[in-house]
């Protein structure tokens, strides 16, 4: 930009107005008891899925003794946890981890959760918690 090249954003297309630009709503999550109802938000380059869970909203994430996102719809489960995404398991499985921008996340190290799962934008989830 500083030497001239602010023409070629010109290449990218016409300009839009900000206040043209529609929210795309995505509800947000909803607990009914030890149960949430959420939807994947975000699938990032690597294919790890972002749901609409803030980690503030299950603080005790990695402390309980059980947790688990089911996909209904698919009929899949995921339960394995890690605090971190280097943490996750080499074995190709998807496992549970906190995301950076502070959501829970699906992953699956060294892969792609949403091939892995079968999972696309939008899709609803339960996220259920048990401390027994």
């Amino acid at each position: 930009l500083a030497r001239g090249a602010a023409a070629i954003l010109l290449d990218l297309g016409i300009a839009i107005d900000p206040a043209a630009l529609k929210r795309l709503e995505i509800g947000q999550p909803v607990r009914h008891g030890d149960a949430i109802e959420a939807r994947i938000i975000h699938i990032d380059n690597f294919g790890n899925l972002i749901t609409s869970i803030p980690l503030a909203m299950v603080p005790d994430l990695f402390d309980l003794p059980q947790a688990q996102i089911t996909f209904p719809a698919q009929g899949k489960r995921v339960d394995q946890r890690r605090r971190f995404f280097a943490a996750g398991p080499e074995d190709g499985q998807p496992f549970i981890f906190g995301d950076s921008s502070g959501y829970v996340g699906i992953a699956v190290r060294n892969g792609n959760a949403a091939k892995t799962l079968g999972i696309a934008h939008g899709t609803a989830i339960t996220f259920v918690a048990s401390s027994n």
